[in-house]
């Protein structure tokens, strides 16, 4: 049995349940699903099959999988990672008392509990919280706390939770929290995240809902984690998408709370507890971010932001220019002119590092003699990228039209493709836009030659 996950689903004969029994011991991860009721009955409580060496446990399901999951969990102590999600957020489909305390007496630690669209009703909110105080790893989206009885208004956290027995709660276990998609007011949001005092990676979706605005003193509350030092071990910070975006100046508090107890981390380059990814969306970053951000520049590995309309073509210079251990960078916008004669003007910091660049590169000249000068320079940069396996590049939209003297950047032989020749030593990856690179039958003839072993994707324009 080659492996380690294993569906169900897919036993259904006497045949399979004798070859699943033999092969049990060798299942490291198992799913249940909605459509595994009957089969589960038979395997599960007729043949008492016991995976004695299972480490992660999925769940999705109601009815005979609701019924089975403490016995199954019981029977199987090693499990240390959990998933609950997609079995319903009505009264019929909830997370019931006995499945949560079967979690709060499961003698393994958990490494890893993902809770994912379900129900959660008022009798057991307080089991609920405190099954996620248990892993290092805590995933929280699509989670309903609330019901409708009648004309009964909807009931929130605080109206659920009694505030003494959530304040006594301890958080500390959670190095890994990603919550977004669920009926809490974003003010808790902070709250757990103040609780977790050991947090390495955040991932936040904090105001998915139209219904549930960010409090009014938003900013003043983050600060507050910062001073509190509750994000000083924090490593990888990612906003999801939301419904309502936090604005540039939240977004610079933020990233000024990060860290906040080791002084200015610029000075640090032992690679250590210190900021170093970082994914944001279209509308939250902006030049008092960027300001912030440069505290981390010497930290930072991975910053994800393509579409990030106010990170400029400088700003993007800059962070290429200033940034030493960047390994992936997903951005905007990179001009020739700030390349080549800018403010910042000069060799990328991350020449030995970068291995994923993701960017839209155009040339700005006013000749054509400066055109061709200005592309070359930029492939010869980029050819100086001796780490890089994968290169993409972007083009503008359609319906943007640019201003006159700015091209994208062009991969003809005759502007200078040779200069991209080291890369094909590491290049794994490319991606073009057709048409807009200039990437034709002659480039590719020599793309066969010097990168032999780069699979290249060309796709139209936007």
């Amino acid at each position: 049995m080659d492996e380690d996950y294993y569906r169900p689903s897919f036993c259904s004969s006497k045949l399979s349940v004798a070859a699943l029994q033999k092969h049990a011991h060798l299942v490291r991860s198992l799913g249940w699903y909605k459509d595994t009721d009957a089969i589960l009955t038979e395997l599960d409580v007729h043949h008492n099959i016991v995976f004695s060496n299972l480490e992660k446990f999925s769940f999705s399901g109601h009815n005979t999988l609701c019924d089975l999951f403490p016995e199954f969990l019981k029977r199987h102590p090693t499990v240390s990672g959990l998933n609950m999600y997609n079995y319903g957020r009505s009264m019929e489909h909830r997370v019931e008392h006995r499945m949560l305390q079967t979690i709060l007496n499961h003698p393994t630690p958990l490494k890893s509990l993902n809770i994912a669209s379900c129900f959660i009703d008022r009798d057991n909110v307080q089991l609920f919280w405190r099954a996620c105080t248990l892993p290092e790893h805590l995933e929280i989206s699509g989670v309903a706390f609330t019901w409708v009885i009648q004309d009964e208004p909807l009931l929130g956290l605080v109206e659920l939770v009694d505030r003494d027995v959530f304040a006594s709660l301890d958080f500390s276990r959670v190095k890994f929290l990603s919550m977004f998609e669920f009926e809490l007011p974003s003010v808790d949001h902070i709250e757990i995240i103040a609780k977790c005092t050991r947090l390495e990676r955040l991932y936040w979706g904090p105001w998915s809902q139209s219904n549930n605005p960010r409090p009014h003193d938003f900013s003043t509350r983050v600060a507050n984690l910062g001073s509190r030092g509750c994000l000083r071990h924090l490593k990888d910070f990612r906003f999801l998408p939301s419904f309502n975006a936090i604005s540039d100046p939240e977004l610079a508090i933020l990233l000024d709370s990060i860290n906040l107890d080791c002084g200015d981390v610029s000075h640090h380059h032992d690679g250590g507890a210190y900021f170093k990814e970082m994914t944001i969306g279209p509308l939250w970053f902006g030049p008092r971010s960027f300001i912030s951000l440069q505290r981390h520049f010497l930290t930072i590995t991975r910053l994800d932001m393509p579409k990030s309309h106010e990170l400029t073509s400088a700003m993007n210079q800059q962070i290429l220019c200033g940034c030493p251990n960047l390994t992936e960078y997903m951005a905007s916008i990179l001009s020739s002119s700030d390349l080549v004669t800018g403010e910042y003007a000069g060799p990328w910091a991350c020449a030995r590092t970068l291995r994923h660049l993701m960017l839209r590169i155009v040339v700005e000249a006013a000749s054509v003699e400066q055109q061709i000068q200005h592309n070359r320079a930029v492939l010869k940069q980029l050819g100086n990228l001796i780490a890089l396996d994968r290169l993409d590049l972007l083009a503008s939209y359609k319906h943007t039209p640019d201003p006159p003297g700015v091209k994208d950047l062009s991969l003809s032989l005759e502007h200078g493709l040779d200069l991209l020749q080291p890369l094909g030593n590491r290049l794994k990856y490319a991606t073009f836009q057709r048409g807009v690179h200039n990437f034709g039958a002659e480039e590719l003839q020599w793309a066969e030659e010097y990168w032999s072993h780069v699979k290249i994707s060309q796709f139209g324009n936007y």
